[in-house]
């Protein structure tokens, strides 16, 4: 589609064929672009910011009309059109170009490229500045002012290269003005599109600049098995106060913190969620019983189990032996939940209300089996204390 230039501007119509060294037609599109946005001189107004695209004739030839580059009513001056081949066959090549206005139609052969065209200077219209859709306005520091930032506003900044040379000032500088609310917008985001085409967040500053960054597993096929992990600087008031934790997000997308370094550099597993064990008795023996509460009346927590640094699993909690009952000696206690389970079977000793250790053991398939026959003297029931029982997985 031909473009429609404002009557007051210079047009020129540029022609040309192209042939191969064989002398037949080329065939391809060529793309004109100018070198700075066009403005209307006088309104501000734009006149033109996108390529010219032209399709050869099956005779190799083509015709467009293009603004003269001396045109006196576009701004900024100095600018030129830049083309760009995409032909078949050919060396394609992008050069830029003047196009005077006194001669119409030029042929394009006849145009010397411009090996260094300089800098075209941008003018932008006062109607612009500060208005919607335009450009920030400059305080006296030249420094965009606070009202004139927006939030959730994306910004492309530019690619810079500069001498590696000590800074006088920060090379970007945000200043809040007001303690943000969490359920403001973050700072600054990196986003990727994942191997499944869903954009996931992998990097961002929250509302309050904090670092934040997160390895999804769907983006890399090797970070299946670690699900995903949450790491980030957090200063909020746990004890004691973590300077480094790590999260896991679940199927539901809630973040669970599952552990960190303190403010010591110390390894912390405290925010690590215990898991309660349900399955007790599970064959139905009528031994043993959860219970909360041992036989002098002391409260524990009920029967849990985590998983701690370097794969090991710790208990805690007791078990009831049930009145009038005795174990058996081969008989399961109870069965750990899934995930738990060693890899090979374990053996260990647990404290007990008889005043003798009892031997268990832990077998891979998640079962905690007694391997003693104690019990009270005179029957009567007793506990089996699991606090700080550990295996590796």
């Amino acid at each position: 589609m031909a473009t429609t230039w404002p009557a007051n501007v210079t047009v020129v119509t540029v022609v040309g064929t192209y042939l191969n060294p064989a002398g037949r037609p080329v065939a391809g599109l060529l793309t004109f672009t100018p070198t700075v946005p066009l403005l209307d001189g006088t309104s501000g107004d734009l006149v033109l910011d996108a390529p010219i695209t032209v399709l050869l004739a099956s005779d190799g030839s083509f015709t467009v009309d293009l603004a003269a580059t001396d045109d006196g009513t576009l701004a900024p001056s100095g600018w030129l059109w830049q083309l760009t081949q995409n032909l078949t066959g050919v060396n394609n090549v992008t050069y830029q170009f003047a196009l005077p206005g006194a001669t119409s139609p030029v042929n394009l052969a006849t145009l010397a490229p411009v090996s260094n065209p300089g800098n075209a200077v941008a003018y932008v219209s006062l109607s612009a500045v500060g208005a919607a859709g335009g450009v920030a306005k400059l305080d006296g520091t030249a420094n965009v002012p606070a009202d004139e930032l927006t939030n959730g506003a994306t910004f492309l900044l530019p690619q810079v290269d500069e001498p590696a040379v000590p800074l006088t000032r920060p090379r970007y500088a945000l200043t809040l003005l007001t303690d943000p609310a969490t359920t403001d917008p973050n700072v600054e985001q990196v986003s990727v599109y994942d191997r499944n085409s869903n954009l996931v967040m992998t990097y961002w500053l929250n509302e309050r600049g904090m670092r934040r960054g997160e390895q999804p597993w769907s983006v890399h096929t090797f970070d299946t098995p670690y699900s995903s992990v949450m790491n980030y600087h957090n200063a909020t008031a746990t004890t004691p106060a973590l300077a480094y934790t790590v999260e896991v997000r679940g199927s539901n997308g809630t973040r669970t913190v599952t552990g960190g370094l303190n403010m010591n550099g110390l390894v912390n597993l405290a925010l690590q969620p215990y898991t309660n064990v349900t399955a007790i008795d599970p064959n139905g023996t009528g031994t043993y019983v959860a219970a909360t509460s041992d036989f002098q009346a002391t409260t524990f927590p009920a029967l849990a189990v985590r998983l701690e640094a370097d794969d090991v699993v710790r208990l805690r909690g007791i078990v009831g032996l049930a009145p009038t009952k005795t174990p058996g000696a081969q008989d399961v206690m109870f069965t750990l939940p899934a995930g738990f389970a060693p890899s090979a079977n374990r053996a260990g000793c647990v404290g007990s209300s008889f005043g003798k250790g009892c031997p268990i053991k832990v077998l891979t398939d998640g079962s905690v089996v007694n391997t003693s026959t104690q019990a009270a003297v005179g029957g009567g029931g007793g506990t089996y204390y699991f606090d700080d029982v550990t295996f590796v997985r």
